[in-house]
């Protein structure tokens, strides 16, 4: 069971690797007037709608799985040990600036849809 779960560690960081590497080239064809990705891309969203869903839906699974896993791991840990967990302090940081919590969302939902609607 452990080598399935390192397998599925390794497997979604390539491809986080890729992804960032593609949003990498995509930056330097704009800007050396190269072709970008999206020229490809987007013909293929509008022809395909379901499955950019689809990849859409995934790709925010696993985001969400890489920015909440470690914040529930460290919290188990904590209340195990008897410390207070880090996601009072994410909350309480959300709590006094909710506004840059909202920018980040917004930001974060601008990119996906760059990628896949635009």
């Amino acid at each position: 069971m452990q080598t399935l779960g390192n397998l599925f560690s390794w497997l979604v960081t390539s491809l986080f690797g890729v992804i960032t590497l593609l949003l990498g080239y995509e930056s330097w064809a704009l800007l050396t007037n190269h072709t970008p990705i999206t020229t490809f891309i987007r013909p293929a969203v509008h022809s395909y709608p379901g499955v950019a869903f689809v990849v859409a839906v995934v790709i925010g699974m696993l985001l969400g799985h890489f920015l909440c896993g470690p914040l529930m791991l460290e919290e188990s840990i904590a209340l195990r040990v008897g410390r207070d967990p880090m996601t009072n302090a994410v909350r309480a940081f959300i709590r006094r600036f909710p506004r840059v919590t909202y920018a980040v969302a917004v930001v974060i939902g601008m990119l996906l849809g760059h990628l896949f609607w635009a």
